[in-house]
């Protein structure tokens, strides 16, 4: 399988290597027109799927590329090519979109909740773990090494009881 990464980054700001080996790849800078330069790149034939790590721009950021990351996206889609990453109905969705696709999924979801007032916030937590409450004798397992002269003798014992409180004050 031929891979295409797809990246705003320059190699010698982020090399993919380490996490490709075994794949034959090619990484490429994208560049504005997007379109185009996907173009090319499918008039090639060369890749069976696009690594889409584009991320772009915001409009009105100081950035060194022009195009932003929707951008990549909907050329993919439009050249019909294969790629990674969300498809452009849910590549920056609104919180509503969100919450929408979470119900339709039975996914839980923060419901929007807003705090009214310093004292809703704040919160108190207290919270005890034990091991061996009972303190009981636990012998680790005996000495297994022929050569040993306690060879069979058991020579320690697992931890004894170990309490831990814990009080944290969220606010």
């Amino acid at each position: 399988m031929r891979i295409c990464i797809l990246t705003d980054e320059e190699i010698q700001d982020f090399d993919p290597a380490p996490y490709m080996n075994g794949f034959d790849w090619e990484m490429v800078t994208m560049t504005d027109p997007v379109l185009e330069v996907l173009r090319e790149l499918d008039a090639r034939n060369e890749f069976d799927v696009y690594l889409n790590l584009c991320e772009g721009n915001e409009p009105g950021e100081d950035a060194d590329w022009e195009y932003q990351g929707i951008d990549v996206v909907r050329a993919l889609e439009e050249l019909n090519l294969p790629f990674t990453g969300a498809d452009s109905r849910f590549f920056d969705p609104s919180r509503e979109e969100m919450q929408a696709a979470a119900d339709a999924h039975g996914v839980g979801f923060a419901k929007g909740y807003q705090v009214r007032s310093v004292k809703e916030a704040q919160k108190l937590e207290f919270r005890a773990e034990a091991f061996n409450v009972t303190n009981s004798f636990h012998m680790k397992n005996p000495t297994t090494n022929f050569n040993s002269n306690i060879f069979g003798q058991v020579t320690s014992a697992k931890d004894p009881r170990i309490m831990q409180f814990a009080l944290k004050y969220f606010f």
